[in-house]
């Protein structure tokens, strides 16, 4: 498609909005300055956000056409005045057990209204692994919901004498999580020494200590004492697995718990030597990737898929080395001939019309018998539907999309993709939703 066709396009596109106001308990006081937050309903992905004025109204525009889950957001501090409870739309503290906003673009949905109560909190200090010195760099603290595993209220300790605070919190029992930044909260930058843990010293969700709040009450002394974290290194190679890839972006995932899965926690890019280290880690079991620009996306040991994906062991405080990876072009198979590495036929992939308004009808080309997978999935990454699974026979085949996700129901305006994969094959197209 044309870039410049493609900007007129996006240029024409309307969105929806929600908008409505954040009150106390008592529906009538307004509450000023708190985020308003618009997730989309099937895949959790934050849309927009915008702060309430003082008058309590917010509204929160660029919302394409889909499913919304509108909750309030406010942090938590050690000197801070006392949050107040992050609540969803129908005012309710969990994801699940909240009322779903419908938004057609271009109208405007009203009276999404919420009231916010006050709660307790939770406080203690950071040290370091000397249990006496305070951590002095920033600290995340996050306080889940032990129930549902959902985050209830997340700050900061403070970056002189690791005090935290962690208010706003309504009664119930918590699992807390430490996550030590260093001096910086730059993206994928996290202490090089100290590693993350769960209230008190423990590595994973399901044997962390928990924590009851009481209603208005004060829990003190929850302590947190760092531990210096493990590693994980290798080198990532290029096809051939000899000749060293430089710019690829290996990642480590750690599995939180039953609400969030599997999130990325640190990632490195590969020198001219091709590489890396992730530091800072816990000891467990993680996953790691390798990602570039022009390849596919690979797991150790140089899978595409993740839920097949060998794990990586980690033992504080030393290191797992040589997980090492060899990428692979996208849409080019991994099979030599003695001449050297020579790429099967490339994928024969298209879909039309793009952007799609409707229907889209997408036509590939198999040249050997395999087993296929055809696949749509959201700018996230995660997959919205499989539209051709299991073994078929060459020839020319044809599959189309409408719009909906596995349930039917319908996905909104904006980018996804269509990957194709048969056999040691790949390959995948961008396409825009437009309604």
């Amino acid at each position: 498609m044309n870039p410049l066709t493609l900007v007129l396009v996006l240029a024409l596109v309307q969105f929806g909005a929600v908008k409505g106001k954040v009150t106390q308990v008592d529906g009538t006081t307004p509450v000023k300055n708190l985020r308003v937050d618009a997730y989309e309903a099937l895949t959790k992905t934050l849309i927009n956000s915008n702060k309430t004025d003082t008058l309590g109204i917010y509204v929160i525009g660029n919302l394409p056409t889909g499913n919304y889950k509108i909750r309030t957001w406010n942090l938590s501090g050690p000197y801070w005045s006392e949050p107040y409870v992050n609540m969803y739309y129908n005012n309710t503290l969990y994801w699940d057990s909240s009322s779903t906003v419908a938004v057609n673009d271009p109208d405007t949905v009203p009276n999404i209204n919420i009231s916010v109560p006050a709660g307790g909190n939770i406080q203690g200090r950071v040290f370091q692994s000397d249990s006496i010195t305070s951590y002095k760099g920033f600290c995340l603290i996050a306080a889940f919901y032990k129930s549902v595993g959902e985050i209830s209220m997340a700050g900061f300790a403070d970056t002189g004498n690791g005090i935290y605070r962690i208010g706003g919190l309504p009664p119930g029992w918590y699992k807390i999580e430490y996550m030590p930044y260093g001096e910086s909260m730059a993206d994928d930058l996290i202490d090089t020494i100290y590693a993350f843990e769960y209230y008190h010293n423990a590595n994973d969700w399901a044997i962390a200590e928990s924590i009851y709040v009481a209603p208005m009450d004060s829990v003190l002394g929850i302590n947190a004492v760092m531990d210096t974290g493990g590693t994980i290194s290798g080198h990532v190679y290029q096809q051939d697995g000899a000749t060293p890839m430089s710019g690829v972006k290996v990642t480590c995932w750690q599995y939180g718990n039953q609400y969030y899965g599997w999130s990325s926690i640190v990632s490195d890019t590969t020198d001219v030597s091709g590489q890396y280290k992730l530091a800072a880690l816990r000891t467990g079991n993680h996953r790691v990737s390798a990602t570039k620009s022009g390849y596919d996306t690979l797991w150790y040991d140089n899978e595409v898929d993740s839920s097949i994906a060998n794990l990586v062991p980690v033992t504080m405080p030393n290191n797992t080395p040589n997980i090492d990876f060899n990428m692979q072009i996208t849409g080019v198979a991994e099979e030599y001939i003695a001449e050297g590495i020579q790429p099967h036929q490339k994928i024969k992939l298209t879909i039309s019309p793009n952007p799609v308004s409707s229907k889209a009808a997408i036509k590939y080309v198999i040249t050997a018998n395999s087993s296929v997978m055809l696949d749509i999935y959201n700018i996230s990454g995660q997959r919205v539907k499989r539209l051709a699974p299991g073994e078929i026979n060459p020839g020319t085949y044809m599959a189309s999309w409408s719009g909906q996700d596995e349930n039917n129901q319908r996905m909104p305006n904006g980018v996804y993709i269509c990957r194709l994969v048969w056999g040691g094959n790949s390959t995948a197209i961008k396409m825009l939703l437009l309604r």
